[in-house]
C-alpha cells in the first residue's frame, strides 16, 4: 500500500514536471543574462564601427564572435537556472525564445554588412535598436515582466525615431553620434539597469 501511494505521488510529480516543460508561459530565466548583453551591447556599440572599418571580414568576425560568447554565456546561465527545476532539458517556450534570438542575431548581422558595404554605417545603431528592443519585448512577454515589456517598447520606438531623424539628417557623423549614444543609453545602460532592477524584484527587494 505504501509503495503503490508512493509510485502514485511520483507519478503526479512527474506529470507537473512534464507539463511545466511544455507550458507555452513557464520560463525559469536567469537575469544575470541580462546584465551580460548590457555589458556585451557597450562592447559592440564602441567597438563594432573600428572593426568594420578595418573590413568586412574582420567586422563580421567580431559581431560573430562577441554574440556568440553572449549565447553561450547566457546558455550556461539558463540550465543553471533549469536545475533549480531539475530541468534536464530546455522549456518548449525557452526554446522559442532561442529561435527568435538566434534569427534576429543573424539577420542583424547580415544588415550590418549590408549597411557597411553601403557606407551607411549610421543606421547599424538603429538597427540593432529594433532587432534588440523587438527580441527584449518577446522575452518581456513569455516572463511576464512590466519592466522587460517597457523597456523593449521604449526601445523600438526610440530606433524608429532615430531612423527618422538620419533620414531627415543625412547618415552623417552627426547622425552617426546620436545613434551610438543612445544605443549604449539603451541598449547598454539600459539592460545593465534593467538586470539589476528585475534581480531585485526576484528576491523581493
Amino acid at each position: 500500500m505504501g509503495n503503490q501511494i508512493k509510485r502514485e505521488a511520483i507519478r503526479q510529480v512527474e506529470e507537473i514536471h512534464n507539463s511545466l516543460l511544455e507550458s507555452e508561459k513557464f520560463m525559469p530565466y536567469n537575469f544575470n543574462a541580462v546584465i551580460l548583453w548590457g555589458v556585451i551591447s557597450i562592447i559592440l556599440f564602441v567597438s563594432a564601427q573600428h572593426m568594420f572599418k578595418l573590413s568586412i571580414v574582420y567586422g563580421t568576425l567580431f559581431l560573430t564572435i562577441i554574440l556568440g560568447f553572449g549565447g553561450l554565456f547566457e546558455y550556461f546561465l539558463t540550465k543553471k537556472e533549469n536545475k533549480k527545476y531539475d530541468f534536464i532539458k530546455f522549456t518548449k517556450i525557452q526554446k522559442f525564445v532561442e529561435t527568435v534570438f538566434r534569427a534576429n542575431f543573424i539577420f542583424g548581422i547580415l544588415i550590418s554588412i549590408v549597411l557597411v558595404l553601403n557606407n551607411l554605417i549610421s543606421y547599424i545603431y538603429v538597427i540593432w535598436m529594433f532587432i534588440i528592443g523587438i527580441s527584449g519585448f518577446v522575452v518581456g512577454y513569455t516572463i511576464s515582466s512590466r519592466l522587460f515589456l517597457l523597456h523593449g517598447k521604449y526601445t523600438v520606438l526610440a530606433s524608429l525615431v532615430l531612423f527618422g531623424l538620419t533620414i531627415f539628417l543625412g547618415a552623417d557623423h552627426v547622425s552617426f553620434v546620436i545613434n551610438q549614444i543612445f544605443a549604449i543609453l539603451f541598449l547598454g545602460i539600459g539592460y545593465i539597469y534593467l538586470g539589476v532592477r528585475l534581480k531585485k524584484e526576484c528576491k523581493g527587494v
